[in-house]
């Protein structure tokens, strides 16, 4: 548990860390802009006398106190209180929410500066300013960066934050072999619930069971390839450090534990608790763009027909999880039983795949 409040500290930290930056970049375009001026350069201050020092600590401190705001405010009160909103609907309550905050750092700023005693060439209280007309740009500025922010955010959200810097460096703009771990987690039963429910019903189903399951992906420092109908596709990069290589069992059994824990809230819900089969592997992918006017990244190679033939494997052989020789191979399985399954012959595939069942030592899970 240790090391998965660590991981979500370093993440939320770089959430607040990379709105600072944004905060403090925008504000300080924003001061140069309307400030900018002779005694800027000559005497180190700007047209109304400020002192460039007070002037970039003001801006500092601004930056800082927004990005931990907004970051508290994200990530423990708006994710959950507009995750049921539309994007656009959760972006403008989210951006109002926003200029709530700058308006009162701004208060902040603007009493931080009375408590300098620095003497303005042009000095106005603080509700004059904000009701004059000298206010109204710095006010639309505010809402621009607002929605930059949050708009950022929520296409982040959608394709995910690694992605979208791929997107934005051009990393495979051109095919690159990567090396990587896929976990392929498929909802049993889903037909049959399909049938019995009704189309409405399942999507709520798969709704939250996906839900759930993205809980858990940063913990386990994973990433959400896609998800198929009623199926979803994890991937990690493959590493050296076996120990960083296991984060994918374990996200497997913590999503179990995790599901058991929600039995009561499914049973009340659907009347069902999902139970789910993976399969595990590892290997050489080629990865890159495809798509003209809908771009997404894509996966291919001989890993991901493997991993998919697993994942159905899993029912003939009676297994909840099998796992490749290759991916067993490459990680920790101190904590583990291991369990030789077999080798198996894929369609279409002429070499033999071996297969384990890996479970920990304090449980044993033989049906799907």
């Amino acid at each position: 548990m240790g090391k998965i409040r660590n991981i979500n500290f370093r993440y939320n930290l770089r959430n607040v860390f990379f709105i600072s930056i944004v905060w403090i970049v925008s504000l300080s375009l924003l001061v140069l802009n309307r400030n900018y001026g002779p005694g800027y350069i000559l005497h180190g201050e700007n047209s109304q006398g400020i002192p460039v020092t007070s002037l970039v600590f003001t801006i500092i401190i601004i930056g800082i106190f927004l990005g931990i705001t907004s970051s508290l405010f994200e990530f423990n009160f708006a994710g959950k209180k507009f995750g049921g909103l539309s994007h656009g609907v959760a972006i403008l309550l989210k951006t109002s929410s926003y200029i709530f905050l700058l308006l009162l750092a701004g208060s902040i700023a603007y009493f931080n500066i009375e408590y300098l005693d620095v003497e303005f060439k042009s000095r106005s209280t603080l509700t004059e300013f904000l009701f004059s007309f000298n206010f109204l740009p710095i006010f639309l500025y505010m809402i621009f960066t607002s929605l930059f922010i949050n708009v950022l955010i929520h296409v982040e959200r959608i394709i995910g934050r690694k992605n979208l810097i791929r997107f934005v460096s051009g990393k495979y703009l051109k095919p690159v072999e990567e090396e990587r771990i896929f976990m392929f987690i498929d909802l049993n039963d889903s037909t049959k619930l399909a049938e019995k429910w009704g189309h409405i019903k399942m999507s709520a189903y798969l709704q939250e069971f996906f839900a759930d399951l993205s809980e858990l992906i940063i913990p386990y420092q994973g990433e959400i390839y896609q998800f198929v109908g009623d199926e979803a596709v994890v991937t990690w990069p493959l590493k050296r450090n076996k120990e960083e290589n296991a984060n994918c069992l374990q996200l497997y059994y913590a999503f179990r534990e995790h599901l058991a824990k929600k039995k009561s809230c499914y049973n009340e819900q659907f009347g069902q608790i999902p139970d789910f089969k993976a399969g595990i592997n590892c290997g050489t992918v080629v990865v890159s763009e495809v798509g003209k006017y809908k771009v997404e990244l894509a996966y291919h190679g001989d890993v991901m027909n493997t991993t998919a033939r697993m994942t159905s494997q899993c029912r003939i052989l009676e297994k909840p999880v099998l796992v490749s020789e290759a991916m067993y191979n490459a990680m920790d399985c101190n904590n583990y039983e291991v369990e030789s399954i077999g080798d198996a012959q894929f369609r279409g595939k002429e070499k033999y795949t071996s297969l384990y069942y890996i479970y920990p030592k304090s449980d044993k899970m033989d049906t799907v």
